[in-house]
């Protein structure tokens, strides 16, 4: 049985896993480049749109990938590589001498691209360094070393997502089902007013912990201990928060957002589209709450009434981040805003956005530029209105005198 080491050597030992996973790196930077120049062009729409934007641009960083490994590309003459004219000879006016003394016609109309090289010493193989030697005699060159280290990150980052979904799990199974007339109450008049038609269990844990909406086809609310206390108000505001994260379907995005950071552990970009992505669901969750009808000075008072009852619980690890893990100063400000547009998402939107999302993040891994290469201008054919050349005759005889 063959060690995890060498299926990572094996896997590794081509550059092909290097051209791939640098080509897909450049085209998810021009991908969430372009995402970041929409949402900073979007900065008077409405959260949900800026999140619909992210998380697009979130989904394309695993199509982009998949598309460029298993579709054909399609090359597309983009950009135009010229060639230079070296020389325009009339053969029958100059020639070269060779080394043996033969008299040969100089060529007319050379073209050199501007790729060829320009001295023979060019031409010689460059001394190369040899790559490092492993134990078994293999060697690796430096892309080698590169995937192998992206691998292993990528490995390491989704165990710490597992950690933080093991954690979480744990936490689920000790809270409680909530049996307080008080809270199904509100909590069954409020699910009216939404669009989600799955059945929400409410769960009440004896950790301090914020409110939190976890899971997707079965989800669940899980509120903190100290929850009891709470004003009808109070209560009202929070579950709606909570109620509008289920119906968004903004746990499925946050998982995979967890999951793409791990893969691309070392893009910057992706890190901040996660970030961004994160904060416009929490304030797209408070603008539902707000059209919901609850006022603004009011549900910003609870959100710091809350944010001072509950601690940062270490225990929790990764699971933490997947929580409301959002800075509150932007939100109560957020919050506080009237000239914020808070209109919801219409489903027709949604799913006409996914698919253009889609069909441009297949673009963009399967299109590749291409350098046409361009044609050299024919010689003007001859006519009689061309000026006649210059006899040069007798010049050739006086020299040939003088030499006699």
């Amino acid at each position: 049985m063959r060690s995890p080491w060498e299926i990572l050597v094996e896997l590794t030992s081509s550059g092909h896993a290097f051209r791939w996973l640098a080509g897909a790196s450049l085209r998810i930077t021009l991908v969430l480049a372009v995402a970041a120049l929409l949402t900073l062009a979007m900065r008077r729409t409405s959260a949900a749109a800026r999140h619909r934007v992210w998380a697009l641009g979130l989904l394309s960083t695993i199509l982009i990938p998949i598309a460029a490994a298993s579709l054909p590309s399609y090359g597309v003459a983009v950009i135009e590589s010229p060639q230079r004219v070296v020389a325009t000879v009339p053969a029958e006016q100059f020639t070269t001498t060779t080394e043996t003394g033969a008299v040969a016609p100089a060529l007319r109309n050379t073209i050199v691209p501007d790729d060829a090289p320009q001295l023979a010493e060019e031409r010689q193989p460059a001394l190369q360094a040899e790559p490092p030697m492993l134990a078994n005699g293999a060697t690796w060159h430096g892309f080698e070393l590169l995937v192998a280290l992206w691998v292993a990150g990528a490995l390491g980052s989704l165990s710490y997502v597992a950690i933080g979904v093991a954690a979480a799990g744990r936490l689920i199974a000790r809270s409680r089902l909530m049996i307080d007339p008080q809270w199904l109450a509100i909590f069954s008049g409020l699910q009216d007013q939404t669009r989600v038609r799955r059945r929400v269990l409410l769960r009440e844990t004896e950790r301090s912990m914020s409110p939190v909406a976890w899971g997707w086809w079965r989800p669940q609310i899980i509120l903190p201990k100290c929850c009891a206390s709470w004003s009808p108000e109070r209560r009202r505001s929070v579950l709606l928060h909570e109620l509008a994260h289920v119906e968004r379907g903004d746990w499925t995005w946050q998982m995979l957002t967890n999951i793409l950071c791990a893969l691309w552990w070392f893009h910057p970009l992706v890190w901040y589209a996660a970030r961004e992505l994160r904060r416009e669901s929490e304030q797209a969750a408070d603008n539902f709450v707000l059209d919901s009808g609850q006022g603004a000075g009011r549900y910003a008072d609870d959100l710091l009434a809350i944010a001072s009852e509950l601690t940062r619980s270490r225990w929790l690890g990764p699971a933490q981040a997947m929580f409301h893990n959002t800075r509150l100063e932007s939100r109560l400000v957020a919050i506080l805003d009237r000239s914020r547009n808070r209109r919801r998402l219409t489903r027709r939107f949604a799913l006409a956005s996914l698919v253009v999302g889609v069909l441009a993040a297949l673009a963009v891994a399967t299109v590749t530029p291409t350098a046409r290469q361009a044609r050299a201008a024919a010689d003007p054919a001859p006519t009689d209105n061309a000026p006649d050349k210059p006899d040069t005759s007798k010049d050739i005889d006086e020299i040939e005198r003088f030499k006699a």
